[in-house]
């Protein structure tokens, strides 16, 4: 429970910044927390949302990171 809430909160933080890869970044971070915790509908969703913010930035290398992670 902890590990999620910090996930949120570091979610939540970077949402406020310009810097997307940060935010997809901070999303997979949770996404591996959700599955840990055996939420892994929520960990789809995280990772999905992860892997647009990669793939609008261009960020392939990261992007195949989220890919394999939603395989």
């Amino acid at each position: 429970e902890e590990a999620e809430s910090l996930g949120r909160e570091a979610v939540e933080l970077t949402q406020r910044s310009d810097d997307p890869v940060g935010q997809a970044n901070a999303l997979m971070d949770l996404a591996e927390i959700l599955r840990a915790a055996g939420r892994g509908d929520d960990a789809t969703s995280a990772a999905s949302e992860a892997l647009r913010l990669y793939e609008n930035k261009g960020n392939l290398v990261l992007a195949k990171v989220a890919e394999a992670f939603l395989a």
